[in-house]
């Protein structure tokens, strides 16, 4: 399990020979925050 501060990075910066592209252009850091709090919601 990661942390939050390493996903919360790799949605802002994303994830070099990924498709994982970066999100910092187009979501806020509040967007991001939110985006964290829902991908740490699927995991039960």
């Amino acid at each position: 399990m990661k942390s939050d501060k390493t996903l919360w990075k790799s949605i802002y910066m994303g994830k070099s020979n990924t498709v994982m592209g970066m999100w910092r252009f187009v979501l806020t850091n509040e967007e991001i925050d939110r985006v964290l709090e829902y991908v740490r919601s699927l995991i039960p």
